[in-house]
Order: structure tokens, then C-alpha cells, then sequence
């Protein structure tokens, strides 16, 4: 039985424009804002970092950030043409697999099947 694929990418060094992001994809995808809860009180530090985005293709779903992206699967199943070229899209936004610069922690993405 195949595994449903799940794949988290980075970005190091600069936070990208969440609202540019839903504004370019909003065309081609479903894009819904998550409400992140922000107030004077929260004692974060990342709270700047907090807004994302839940973005659908067909089979291929992404939760993104500012520096973070995790693309995901619900059930097994073969990417379609849409759900290749949203994970390219994200790829080329989030070219790291690795939330440091420093050689630990890497991570490899999993094998997935395409709609022929």
C-alpha cells in the first residue's frame, strides 16, 4: 500500500509576502488565510512568522509560512499536473530541506507517483 506523501521546505534568510503569495496562486488553487491569534500579551517571538496560508491542488495539499512549507497528501494517491506544478511553485519558494544551515537534520523527500 502506497504512503501518502508529506514534505517540509525551508527558507533561511528572507520571510516571504504571505498576501503577495495567496494573490499570485489564488488564480489556480484553492487558497484559504488561517487565522493566527496575535496579541500584545503573546510572549513569542515568532509571532510575526505566525500567518499562513492552506493551499489545495487536486491531490496535493501545503500549509505555508514565512519561512516554512509543509506539502501533504490526505490520502495515497498520484499527483495530478496541478499538484506538480504547485509543488515546483513552492520548491522554487522554499528551496531548503533543512531548517539550518548546519549539515543536521535534513530532510529527503518522499517518493510519489504522477497521473499519466
Amino acid at each position: 500500500m502506497a504512503k501518502t506523501y508529506w514534505h517540509i521546505r525551508y527558507r533561511w534568510l528572507k520571510n516571504i509576502d504571505i498576501q503577495k503569495i495567496a494573490s499570485e496562486l489564488g488564480e489556480d488553487f484553492e487558497v484559504e488565510t488561517m487565522d493566527t491569534k496575535k496579541g500584545n500579551n503573546d510572549p513569542t517571538v515568532w509571532k510575526l512568522w505566525r500567518d499562513q496560508l492552506k493551499i489545495k491542488a487536486n491531490t496535493l495539499s501545503a500549509l505555508l509560512s514565512a519561512r516554512r512549507v509543509v506539502l501533504y497528501q490526505r490520502e495515497a494517491m498520484p499527483f495530478t499536473e496541478k499538484d506538480l506544478k504547485l509543488r515546483e511553485y513552492l520548491f522554487g519558494l522554499y528551496p531548503r530541506n533543512r531548517g539550518t544551515p548546519l549539515h543536521v537534520g535534513s530532510i529527503d523527500e518522499p517518493k510519489f507517483s504522477v497521473v499519466k
